[in-house]
């Protein structure tokens, strides 16, 4: 139930309260809601949203898209048109161009194959007049690049202090600014505090969720869903908190919990995210590196693979896994903790130009195994890590770090958040520290198991999809060679990455209840 303690009372624009120019100018961020076309149809917000972008986001090539796009749809000369078509498409379109964009292959190569058409018409014209280009060429990529910077980098910048620190400036020059730039709440929603209305209006929201898949032992394509499905709410403030804030990458919070198994305690999600200037391959390799081995013996006492599943349909076993048992480096005076843990690699987005994968998922979740009996000295804990390196430029990357850890035993709920903000933290500084320094490949360890099943699962992937390439080629006799098979390599890989589990959610398990019991 809400009190009226918990409500928010704004200050009319004409009132006489003392309220303080960065009260007011508080109480009015919170009643306005932003439009991002305001934003960029007045020239000083939006040289702070590029600015901003930059800095902070690290990716500043969507905007710089845009903009060069207006500038050639505004072009009235077919001549001058066709001039920067070539120029943004060499900057932006062509694979490993120097900003190039993350875009699907279906949008890119339909660009490229109606410029390369423009260009065979515009070809022995024997007048310069007579050269033609369409102005929609770049239409849809602009669209889904502006719907991507709406729901994704929009919401974190108008909550930004970068965009507070413009509207202040502006509003000592012109008090109409937010009326400029947005348009105010209805008068229930800014009454109240928005996480409470939230909550009221939505109360499935407050129950909490399951992290894993608990129909299996092993890492499954559901436990890749539900982990796809959690970034995806990122960009909600009433799902995550910000708890801290760099240049270029952030730390957030859940504000739900999770849970490993009903019958048990539910904690909160923590997640580290970021841009960074690099390959995401060789953001991904660092975690096989002497230099990560060495900083993880400072967290496990000792560790050893217990088993290596390979891929096998007939057993349910859609992904590669290595399972392996570690005991912690815990403090003297706890008693002595284990745990036992899943893990795979999932190599996804598969670029058929480059024959390369754009996205690295590690994930591992807690599980049992028939080795490693529980024992009555031991406190078994559960602890869930994904890790997520995907390409978004030619030399820009972006990653998730995700994790969750329940100690079990008589350790206090908030020592556990603590600890697992503190991993989260730790894990991001680590990486971002390693990936500054190049990895020699030839050195990457196994990391018990985990790079073997990597080449194991790309090993795979790239043969299915070799298969399926021919298939069709041997199948079609209307399309070229060349162009066959880029949609259905792509749909392959993501098929056989994210084949949702063949489990019913309704149905009962045939794994007693008590296996995940940690």
């Amino acid at each position: 139930m809400l009190n009226d303690e918990h409500s928010t009372v704004s200050t009319p624009r004409g009132s006489s309260s003392k309220q303080s120019s960065s009260d007011r100018i508080e109480t009015l961020l919170s009643e306005y809601k932003f439009r991002i076309e305001a934003i960029f149809d007045y020239s000083p917000a939006r040289d702070t949203f590029r600015k901003y972008l930059k800095k902070v986001c690290l990716n500043e090539e969507p905007f710089m898209f845009y903009e060069m796009v207006e500038n050639y749809q505004k072009t009235r000369l077919d001549k001058n048109r066709l001039e920067l078509a070539a120029d943004i498409i060499n900057q932006f379109i062509v694979v490993n161009s120097k900003h190039e964009l993350n875009m699907s292959m279906a949008i890119r190569n339909e660009i490229l194959k109606q410029h390369a058409q423009i260009l065979e018409k515009n070809q022995n014209l024997p007048n310069l007049e007579l050269l033609t280009c369409p102005s929609d060429l770049f239409a849809n990529a602009q669209d889904v690049i502006f719907t991507e910077l709406k729901q994704d980098n929009f919401p974190r910048f108008v909550r930004s202090k970068e965009f507070k620190k413009f509207i202040m400036k502006e509003f000592k020059k012109n008090e109409t600014i937010f009326e400029m730039l947005g348009d105010k709440k209805d008068d229930d929603v800014v009454s109240i505090d928005p996480h409470s209305m939230y909550l009221k209006e939505h109360n499935e929201t407050t129950a909490d969720c399951p992290l894993i898949d608990t129909t299996s032992f092993y890492v499954t394509p559901k436990d890749y869903e539900l982990v796809k499905e959690i970034i995806s709410t990122l960009s909600d403030p009433m799902k995550w908190n910000v708890v801290s804030e760099k240049s270029g990458s952030k730390t957030l919070v859940s504000t739900k919990a999770f849970y490993f198994n009903e019958k048990e305690g539910a904690y909160p999600l923590t997640c580290s995210t970021g841009m960074y200037t690099g390959q995401h391959k060789q953001f991904f390799h660092v975690i096989f590196s002497p230099a990560f081995e060495k900083n993880m013996k400072r967290i496990f006492k000792t560790r050893f693979q217990l088993e290596h599943l390979k891929i096998d349909a007939s057993k349910g076993i859609e992904f590669p896994n290595t399972v392996f048992w570690g005991e912690l480096n815990a403090p003297i005076i706890m008693k002595k903790r284990e745990l036992v843990v899943a893990r795979t690699i999932i190599p996804d987005q598969y670029d058929p130009e480059t024959g390369q994968f754009n996205r690295y998922v590690m994930l591992q979740k807690p599980t049992n195994h028939p080795e490693c009996p529980k024992k009555d000295s031991t406190i078994r804990c559960s602890l869930y890590t994904a890790i997520i390196a995907e390409k978004k430029t030619a030399d820009t990357m972006r990653y998730y770090i995700f994790d969750t850890v329940d100690f079990k035993g008589s350790v206090p709920k908030f020592v556990i958040n603590k600890a697992s903000k503190l991993f989260a933290a730790g894990i991001n500084k680590m990486l971002r520290s390693m990936i500054k320094h190049k990895i020699d490949e030839t050195q990457l360890l196994s990391c018990n198991g985990t790079l073997e099943i990597m080449k194991e699962h790309e090993n795979y992937l790239r043969e299915k999809l070799t298969k399926e390439m021919e298939h069709n080629q041997a199948d079609s006799n209307e399309e070229p060679k060349g162009e066959l098979s880029t949609s259905s390599l792509k749909q392959s890989v993501e098929d056989s990455s994210t084949h949702e589990s063949q489990i019913p959610p309704n149905e009962e398990s045939n794994i007693p209840e008590n296996n995940f019991e940690q």
